[in-house]
């Protein structure tokens, strides 16, 4: 079993806590309550600088909640963004929740083990060797499979982009635009980012002026039609023809 190190001063009480044999794993991640609420079994085996060092073991609820923890470090150091099903912004619930996504979304939340990417020539005029590299880079994804991206988002994707999506619903971006390699890929994450911010955005509600101003040119229009349709029934009304008796 594994014990965790209290070690006392007689003069200054409690110092620090630490695991041993991997202290410097574990400690960073484990709260002080979990330290204090294991009971202590004092030992007197070793004193070094006035200092008493005592042993107390480490429960099976101590490692449990270390396990947790651990998990929800590595689960908030990976890059992807786990997005919730939002299928469109109809309520303002909806909204909001996109709001939140799309402002925590970065480039470098991009998956990139999602993403096919290959290298070849690039195209144009040659010279200084630059048609006999491969730096052009070609990257793919199916967007159709990209649970990170909202539903809303996706599915404006699709619209948005559908002269770069191949029959097999991969969204191609292509780059060449620098001789490097690494440039080339990087202007194909930013093409990639920018057009995922576009179709995810959320448009803004109209501000008290413009709702305003829209309800006075519907009554305007509604005035306007009112008046061309009485004026048109004044001239057929005054087209008919009376016979008398």
């Amino acid at each position: 079993m594994y014990k965790s190190i209290i070690k006392i001063n007689p003069l200054r009480g409690l110092l620090h806590s630490s695991i041993t044999p991997f202290a410097s794993f574990f400690s960073p991640v484990i709260p002080r309550k979990f330290h204090l609420s294991v009971k202590l079994q004092f030992s007197t085996t070793s004193t070094r600088n006035n200092s008493l060092y005592y042993f107390q073991p480490v429960t099976n609820k101590l490692l449990i909640n270390v396990s947790s923890l651990l998990i929800k470090r590595a689960a908030a150091a990976t890059t992807t963004i786990k997005c919730r099903h939002i299928s469109s912004l109809d309520t303002p619930h909806d909204i909001e929740r996109a709001e939140r996504w799309l402002k925590k979304f970065t480039k470098d939340m991009i998956p990139k083990e999602g993403l096919t990417i290959a290298y070849c020539r690039s195209s144009g005029p040659g010279g200084q060797n630059v048609n006999k590299l491969n730096t052009k880079v070609d990257l793919r994804f199916n967007i159709e499979q990209a649970y990170w991206i909202p539903e809303y988002a996706r599915k404006k994707l699709v619209v948005q982009e559908s002269n770069h999506i191949n029959k097999t619903g991969e969204w191609i971006v292509t780059s060449d635009r620098s001789r490097s390699q690494k440039h080339n890929l990087d202007d194909c994450i930013a093409k990639l980012y920018d057009a995922i911010v576009k179709a995810a955005a959320v448009p803004k509600a109209p501000s008290q002026e413009t709702v305003e101003r829209i309800e006075r040119l519907k009554k305007a229009e509604d005035r306007r039609r009112k008046e061309e349709k009485q004026i048109r029934s004044q001239k057929k009304s005054s087209r008919r023809i009376r016979f008398d008796d």
